[in-house]
This record gives C-alpha cells, sequence and structure tokens, in this order.
C-alpha cells in the first residue's frame, strides 16, 4: 500500500521592496501574528538593517529604510519563516501574504527549502532535480541540495 507523500516548505525567505514605509505591520496582520522589535539598526544575514521584528512563533521581518524622508523612497524588507511557523499556518494565509509582496514594486524569494516524506520508504528517484538543471530550467538558483534521512 502506497502511503500519501508529505510536502512542506521548510523554510521561506523572501526580500521586497515598496514604498510603502510601514509593510511589517500588514506582514504580521496577513499572518495574523504580533511581532516585537527585537533591535535596531543591526546586521542580520549580512546585511544591514534599520528595524528586526520578530514573533517567538518562527516568524522574522527586517525592515531597511534609506535616510531621505521623501516620499519617493523605496523600502526594503525581508520576510523570513521557518517550518515550524508555516507547519501551523493556514495555506490561504501564506498565499495571502506572496499575493501581498507580489503587489508591491519588487518581490524576490531568495529561499524556499522543501521536504518530502515518503513512508515507507519506497525508493525516492533522485533523479528530476539533476534532469531539470542540465536543461536549464531552474533559473536563478544558487544551489540544490538533497539531505536523506531515514528516520
Amino acid at each position: 500500500m502506497i502511503q500519501e507523500r508529505k510536502f512542506k516548505i521548510d523554510w521561506f525567505k523572501a526580500f521586497v521592496a515598496s514604498h510603502d514605509w510601514d509593510l511589517i505591520s500588514d506582514f504580521a496582520k496577513t499572518l495574523g501574528i504580533t511581532p516585537n522589535l527585537q533591535a535596531k539598526d543591526e546586521i542580520l544575514g549580512q546585511k544591514f538593517w534599520h528595524e528586526i521584528w520578530s514573533s517567538d512563533t518562527g516568524a522574522t521581518f527586517c525592515a531597511y529604510r534609506p535616510a531621505s524622508q521623501a516620499q519617493v523612497q523605496v523600502h526594503k524588507y525581508c520576510v523570513e519563516l521557518t517550518g515550524k511557523f508555516l507547519s501551523s499556518l493556514p495555506l490561504f494565509q501564506f498565499q495571502q501574504l506572496c499575493e501581498l509582496c507580489n503587489r508591491q514594486d519588487d518581490f524576490q524569494v531568495k529561499r524556499i527549502d522543501l521536504t518530502c516524506d515518503f513512508f515507507p520508504c519506497q525508493g525516492l528517484n533522485l533523479k528530476p532535480w539533476e534532469t531539470y538543471l542540465d536543461q536549464g530550467q531552474l533559473a536563478d538558483y544558487r544551489s540544490v541540495k538533497r539531505i536523506l534521512n531515514s528516520d
């Protein structure tokens, strides 16, 4: 008997550019959380951020705001969600977050870690990702790594 395959996002990281000065509150509202300000003017992930907000559930938001207060300035944001947070989040809320990000000036997903569990282990075919890479079907990727764990 073949068991259902379980797929989930284990990590999500995206960068957003927007004219919206307070997009973090929109992120939090969309996800139904209340993040706390953790740091100001800090380096996180080799980038300087004016504000770093996070929740104890596994969501982190960063904001970079230009020095000028002119209304035409573009603010930069980072959204980072752990797999634990995403597993407790209804799919429609994650979709709403992606739609919110997509409506901004620029939306770039930088990291998605996917997990796929096969029970019982029936021999996962290791070829598809390599085929996609060989045929040039994955654009702008840095790496594709596979971790096999029999647990």
